[in-house]
């Protein structure tokens, strides 16, 4: 039952990740139905990025997409791994 549940957490384990950077993915492509619907004490991160960007680039617009392509290297190199173990083992 151990193997069983192993096998599956690693088959599983890059679609999970995948999935999970595809809706982050989405949720940033969103931005136009989210500054539209959302009310006047809603904030999301897409709607702050460009609120920000509208009076002028500021550091915190700069380290906010650092921090965003450095989290979407991460995870593709995590998921990379995932799914080379999944291949030595299977």
């Amino acid at each position: 039952m151990r193997n069983l549940m192993g096998k599956i957490a690693l088959t599983t384990g890059s679609a999970l990740i995948a999935g999970g950077l595809l809706a982050f993915t989405l949720s940033l492509d969103d931005f136009v139905i989210t500054f539209f619907t959302s009310g006047p004490n809603t904030i999301t991160f897409p709607v702050k990025i460009y609120s920000m960007l509208r009076f002028s680039v500021t550091p915190e617009v700069n380290a906010a997409s650092t921090m965003l392509i450095l989290l979407t290297i991460l995870l593709m190199v995590v998921m990379m791994v995932v799914q080379s173990r999944g291949q030595k083992k299977g």
